[in-house]
């Protein structure tokens, strides 16, 4: 019976090794694109909704979101006859309550759950002013003029050397 020498053993210890580096340096990628991947849906998810509570406001129905406890409430004065930040509030209570979280954790500031949070308004103060340039974060801001419009953006990676059309989702919704 023969037995492995140290060599063949180490050998293959290094091809393992090397291999694992490689899979270690791949996987990460997936993730990155993965995180890059759920914000666009959360950005894109929560336009759709956005559009479709003011879509409601024009045909006179009753809107119904969360508040932050979770408890479903009617919030058709407050929402349709508000500005877009005054609506913000409203909107960032409602997805908090159903927990949408942005996905770079990274992000995250100690000791802070807001800052865990996907959707925040503009002028919230801290800390959405320190997540604003941040990836994943969606943020509501006021167009000022005529017609009232609703802005919201949001940075999709952490690349800062491309292109900004490919870095930033951006919708305008125009409020009734």
């Amino acid at each position: 019976m023969r037995a492995f020498t140290l060599i063949e053993l180490l050998v293959v210890v290094a091809i393992i090794g090397i291999l694992a580096a490689v899979g270690v340096t791949t996987f990460s990628g997936f993730q990155e694109k993965a995180k890059i991947s759920a914000s666009k849906a959360n950005f894109k998810n929560i336009v759709k909704f956005i559009s479709l509570s003011y879509s409601r406001c024009e045909i006179d129905d009753k809107v119904m979101m969360n508040n932050q406890s979770g408890v479903s409430t009617d919030v058709t004065s407050g929402f349709c006859n508000n500005s877009p930040l005054g609506a913000c509030h409203i909107l960032t209570a409602h997805f908090k309550s159903l927990k949408w979280k942005n996905p770079f954790t990274d992000y995250y500031i100690k000791n802070n759950v807001d800052s865990e949070y996907a959707l925040h308004c503009s002028n919230s103060g801290w800390p959405s002013k320190e997540l604003v340039s941040k990836a994943g974060y969606i943020f509501i801001t006021n167009v000022s003029g005529s017609p009232k419009t609703m802005r919201i953006e949001m940075r999709q990676d952490n690349d800062y050397s491309g292109n900004w059309s490919k870095r930033y989702s951006r919708k305008d919704i125009i409020i009734p």
